[in-house]
């Protein structure tokens, strides 16, 4: 009898103990199959992320360049722009409806129609202080993965045309200051290509802010000849001094 009664003892126990180990095995299943689903969805997430800014820095530089190109947008160029989304496989720019998710809105009108504003150009824009032409824009764009993953992103963009008139200079091409005597210029002064500065006895004096497309070259004159001491053919050195203002001259 008692013989009996142990062997009944131990047969409970390894049940409970197999019973135990199920349990466990099952717990661990589970939390593996939780976390290759979890994965799954991060690294789609992930694509649809990466697909809405491909998408956003697309539509923003496409407007740039057809800005750039035109001085201004007109209706038709806006949806232009916006019938053009990037061609990623997997990736799509629409709504379950079927409706465009790559957009270009003009607030607060619908559909968009491109309207200027002359105000003045506020900090930290290098036109700071100047009256330009602003129309402002509202870019969205939503991407949609074939798994149903899907990211929003919307960007404030400004374009803004600024009437020549209030530069002191402005150039189209490169721009070179080469001067004898002292020279002081008070006005703006901007180029769409390269600013070569140099002065002979000096100084030159720019009073106002300077902005340029290209670069400034001090190491040499724009015909080749060298700057900062050397001595050209034609006399002189260019090794007087250049000084541009970090704030307009208030006088």
């Amino acid at each position: 009898m008692k013989r009996n009664g142990e062997s009944g003892v131990a047969l409970l126990t390894a049940l409970l103990v197999l019973v135990l180990i199920s349990a466990m095995v099952v717990g661990m299943s589970w939390m593996v199959m939780t976390d290759q689903r979890l994965g799954g969805n991060n690294q789609d997430r992930e694509v649809a992320v990466y697909a809405a800014e491909a998408g956003m820095e697309k539509m923003t530089a496409d407007m740039g360049n057809m800005f750039g190109a035109q001085g201004s947008l007109s209706a038709a160029n806006i949806v232009t722009l916006a019938s053009t989304p990037p061609n990623l496989q997997g990736i799509t720019y629409l709504n379950p409806s079927g409706v465009s998710t790559y957009q270009i809105s003009c607030p607060p009108v619908s559909p968009c129609t491109p309207t200027a504003n002359n105000a003045q150009i506020l900090a930290p824009s290098p036109y700071a202080g100047m009256w330009g032409l602003i129309t402002p824009f509202t870019l969205t764009v939503a991407a949609q993965t074939l798994n149903g993953s899907e990211v929003k992103l919307q960007r404030q963009v400004q374009a803004v045309a600024i009437p020549v008139f209030q530069f002191g200079v402005f150039s189209e091409t490169d721009l070179s200051f080469f001067n004898g005597p002292p020279f002081d210029f008070g006005g703006r002064v901007h180029t769409n290509g390269n600013l070569w500065l140099a002065s002979n006895t000096g100084p030159l004096y720019l009073a106002d802010r300077v902005t340029v497309s290209g670069q400034v070259i001090r190491s040499n004159l724009e015909n080749g000849w060298p700057g900062g001491g050397a001595t050209i053919p034609a006399g002189g050195s260019y090794s007087g001094a250049v000084n541009i203002a970090l704030t307009p001259n208030p006088a």
